[in-house]
Order: C-alpha cells, then sequence, then structure tokens
C-alpha cells in the first residue's frame, strides 16, 4: 500500500536536486582535490569526466546520486569544469550526452565512485535501518522526523540512500512496529478489569452529561470549595482505577510524552474507533498523567485558597490599623506629656509619679489604659482575623489534608514534629472535633515548638481553638506542597518536563528538600 506523509514541495526536495547551492557547500563538496584529479584521469575518458566528477561530488553532498545529472545547479557544474579544465560552452553538452548506452557508463562510474569514496549500497544493510528506526520510533512518532533521522543515520554510515518511497515504506513499518511493541511492553498491565475501565472513559455518563475522559480533561476554573472537591472526586476516581499506581518506566520518556499528547488531541470518536494496541496505551498513559496534573492542580488550588484568605485578612488588618492610628494619637499626646516629666533630669524619681498624676490626670490615665486582653498582638491581630476564616477553611481542607499523601524524613525531629502535626489535624478533621486532644500538647507538642513551628511568634500550634489549629493548617499546606512532589516521583518513575522526567535522573524542577522550609517565618506577623 502507498505512504504518502510528504508535501508536493518536500517530495521534490527529497527526490531531485536543489534549485541553488549554498556558497560554502560549492566550496566544501564541489572542490576536486589532486588526487580526485587523478583519479578522473586515470579511468574516464575526457568526455566522461564532467559526469563522473558531479557524480563524485554529489554523494557526500546528498548522501545519493540523482540520475538526471542536469539538473546539477550550474555553479557547481561551472567549479568543476574549471578545475578539470573544460571548455565552458561544450560542459552542458558533454553532461547531457553522458550515461552511454541504457546509462551503463553512468552506472559502471557510479561503482567506481562509491569504491573510492568508501559508501556502501543500501540493498544489504536494510535490517540495520530497521532495527535503528524502531528504536528512534519508540520516541519520536512523526514521519517527518523519522524521515529526516533516516537520511542523517544512512549518511554517517555512509550508506546510498534510497528512493524517497522506500524510506517512506520503511518509516511507517517502524512506526507500526513501534505501536506493536509499546502495547507488548504495557500487555501486563491490560487485565480485563483494567481495559474494561479503560473503555468506560468513552462512554457517556448520564450524571456528567459527558465521558469520564472529557470530565477528567476539564480543568479547574477558581480556588472555591466547590472546584477544590470536584478535583478531589477526580482524584478518587483515577486512585479507583489504578492511576496512582501505575509503571510506565518500561516505555521511553519520548513515547509517553506522544501517547499524553495523542490522547490529548483524539477525540472520542476517533479513540473509540481506534484498534486496542493503539487504543489501550493512549488511555492508560492519559490515566498516568492526569492523576499528576490533578493531584498538582490540586495542591496550587489549596495554596490559592489559603493565600486568598490570607490576603483578606491582611486587607482587614490594615483597616483595622487605619480606625486604631486615629485612636492612637491620643494616646500619643499623653505619652508626650509623660515624658516630658519623666524625661526631666530635674525631676526626682519619688517626685515622677505624683507631677505624672497631677499634671496629666488619673482620670485620662485611666481612661487610656487598655485591660491586658484587649492589647494587640505583635502581629496586630493578623492571625486572629486569619483564624475568624477557619470554618470557611474547613469547608475544603479536611478532604484536601486527608487525600494527599504527607511523607518527610522522620529521623528529623522538625520533620517528624511537623508529620505530628499534620496527624493530629486529620484525627481532628475525621472527628468533627475542634479542641486539640491533651496527649497532642505535651511532648510532641514540645517538639514541635522546639522545632521548625516555633517561628512562627504566636499561636502556639498545638493549642486548643482555631488559632492553633490554622497554624498547623498553614505548616501543613506547605509539607503538603512538598509530600505532593515526592509522592509524584513515585507515580510512574517520571514527569515530563512538565509532564514526566527521564528513567535515569530526577526533574530539577522536582526536589522536595526539607518541607519545614516551606513554613511561615515569624517576620510576616511582625511586619
Amino acid at each position: 500500500m502507498p505512504v504518502r506523509f510528504l508535501s508536493d514541495a518536500e517530495l521534490a526536495r527529497l527526490s531531485g536536486w536543489p534549485d541553488e547551492i549554498a556558497d560554502d557547500d560549492l566550496v566544501t563538496y564541489f572542490t576536486l582535490s589532486s588526487d580526485d584529479l587523478g583519479w578522473l584521469v586515470a579511468n574516464v575518458r575526457v568526455e566522461n569526466r564532467i559526469g563522473a566528477a558531479v557524480q563524485l561530488c554529489a554523494l557526500p553532498w546528498l548522501g545519493w546520486i540523482p540520475d538526471e545529472l542536469t539538473g546539477c545547479p550550474s555553479a557547481a557544474v561551472d567549479r568543476l569544469a574549471a578545475q578539470l579544465g573544460l571548455p565552458g560552452d561544450d560542459v552542458s553538452a558533454m553532461l547531457a550526452g553522458y550515461g552511454g548506452w541504457e546509462g551503463r557508463t553512468q552506472r559502471d562510474h557510479r561503482a567506481l565512485v562509491l569504491a573510492r569514496l568508501g559508501w556502501r549500497a543500501f540493498a544489504g544493510h536494510r535490517k540495520q535501518l530497521d532495527a535503528f528506526l524502531q528504536a528512534r520510533a519508540m520516541e519520536h512518532d512523526a514521519p517527518g522526523v523519522l524521515l529526516q533521522l533516516a537520511c542523517d543515520w544512512l549518511r554517517n554510515e555512509r550508506i546510498v540512500r534510497p528512493s524517497v518511497d522506500m524510506l517512506s515504506r520503511t518509516v511507517a513499518a517502524a512506526r507500526d512496529g513501534a505501536r506493536a511493541e509499546t502495547y507488548h511492553r504495557l500487555a501486563p498491565l491490560f487485565t480485563p478489569r483494567r481495559a474494561a475501565g479503560l473503555d468506560g472513559l468513552l462512554d457517556v455518563d448520564d450524571d456528567l452529561g459527558m465521558t469520564r475522559l472529557a470530565w477528567l480533561r476539564r480543568g479547574a476554573t477558581a480556588a472555591t470549595p466547590e472546584v477544590l472537591k470536584a478535583e478531589l472526586t477526580k482524584l478518587e476516581f483515577l486512585r479507583a482505577h489504578g492511576a496512582d499506581r501505575l509503571d510506565l518506566s518500561v516505555l521511553p520518556a519520548g513515547r509517553r510524552r506522544m501517547l499524553v499528547e495523542t490522547g490529548r488531541r483524539s477525540t472520542n470518536q476517533a479513540l473509540q474507533r481506534a484498534d486496542v494496541d493503539r487504543r489501550y496505551p493512549i488511555l492508560l498513559a492519559t490515566l498516568a498523567e492526569t492523576y499528576v496534573e490533578v493531584l498538582d492542580e490540586l495542591v496550587q488550588l489549596l495554596d490559592q485558597a489559603l493565600a486568598g484568605a490570607d490576603s483578606r485578612a491582611r486587607y482587614d488588618l490594615s483597616q483595622r490599623v487605619v480606625e486604631r492610628a486615629k485612636i492612637e494619637i491620643d494616646r500619643g499626646r499623653l505619652l508626650d506629656e509623660m515624658l516630658d516629666i519623666l524625661a526631666d533630669p530635674l525631676v526626682s524619681d519619688a517626685d515622677a509619679g505624683r507631677l505624672v498624676r497631677e499634671r496629666v490626670g488619673m482620670q485620662r490615665l485611666q481612661a487610656a489604659r487598655r485591660p491586658a486582653e484587649e492589647r494587640q498582638p505583635r502581629d496586630h491581630g493578623h492571625f486572629d482575623l486569619l483564624a475568624a476564616r477557619y470554618k470557611y477553611l474547613r469547608t475544603f481542607t479536611p478532604a484536601v489534608v486527608a487525600h494527599l499523601p504527607v511523607t518527610g524524613n522522620t529521623a528529623n525531629p522538625e520533620v517528624a514534629a511537623l508529620l505530628a502535626a499534620v496527624d493530629v489535624l486529620r484525627e481532628l478533621n475525621a472527628a468533627g472535633r475542634t479542641t486539640v486532644p491533651e496527649r497532642a500538647t505535651s511532648q510532641r507538642g514540645h517538639d514541635l515548638r522546639a522545632g521548625s513551628l516555633a517561628r512562627l511568634p504566636r499561636p502556639d500550634p498545638w493549642a486548643a481553638g482555631s488559632r492553633g489549629r490554622v497554624s498547623a493548617l498553614l505548616g501543613t499546606e506547605r509539607a503538603v506542597r512538598g509530600a505532593a512532589e515526592t509522592a509524584l516521583g513515585r507515580h510512574v518513575g517520571a514527569r515530563l518536563p512538565p509532564v514526566y522526567r527521564s528513567d535515569d535522573s530526577a526533574h530539577p524542577g522536582w526536589d522536595m528538600g526539607d518541607p519545614t522550609r516551606r513554613l511561615l517565618h515569624r517576620h510576616r506577623y511582625r511586619r
């Protein structure tokens, strides 16, 4: 069956002489050495030397020798004629009459050219090219890319390039072989249950009004509780289909990338009509990549939701600070009057208190005094405003924290204390309690206070009430991000940039490091 994937312009370019030749190529490939000239004089008659010289120079330039030598660029022919000492007026006629009876002379000279340059005919090297393209097709499925790779390989191996039609057939066979090899490597994963689940992705779900595959492709639009819960539903669905346990490392990274891209741009009808050996690998790779994307998106949405709550708290804080500044004006004046007395070196310590009460007045002093419980913390109440939004945060954070894996180096006391805080937060969410249990305020609370969360000036993350829970939640969110990256590192053993990493090296953007570095620093609250 004919195989056609080249345009007419590409086919013409690969089947004949180029219209023009670059100056560098003209000098590099169409300059005859003294040995070349001696070889031509010794083996070729004068009237045939221009034709033999064209073949001698065309092979290294193009990787093959066109049958019609008159199509050689005129600049190249003129350069060769000048080196051979042939008159320019007779060169065209010599080249047109070159070839001999039925082209026998041209074929004989071609064999001599191959022997002189050390090139080989393609006929005995078909299997080597097939094996090369089979390996490349596992990483690059684009036929144009494979065709260029085949031409480059033939040139490097000093093998004469065959016709474009034969190369096209060879490329098509390599693509079919790569598809069969892909299915063969993934065959152990296609159990009857999983195969039924993959086919079910293409069926329309009555509740959703669309296929499950289309539903999984829909990304989040806003960091709202409803969207977060929808992403969690996707995560549960993917885990139910084993997407978090898929190991596709048997395939090269390029092949995985190609399968994912094919799954994204293919319509539901096209996937349904595709053969099993093509459809199942595409759907499996799509599931694995979608799990990575949903998990990453879920962490990002949680980060945005917490950042939004913090931003609103900061806005309320700015309004509160403005109102408080107006009240503090009178207190500032009172302080100035008191400092005038207390800083006067002529006023003794024994008289300082009496003079303050007499000149300022006890009534003003009592009015300006704030009870201890009403005095603002060093963060001006920012954390209190954030804690007041814990009820809103709790509409989605318990589910997110429960579903995202949080891991770390437990040999590090700070990391172990942070993981303990996450466990307690999960227990509170699961039981619906609002008070931190007493057991969490003993040694584990001490360890946590002595560790990374001690960088927060207040409150104690293990203290009862929403302030303690929000503090732990802020640290948990950062730990969850790092832990999600660790989980993704285990998943599929790969992540393309941005999806997989190569089989033997970790993607530099996914270095988890120490999760305690993700905690909020106290200077953020002191500002």
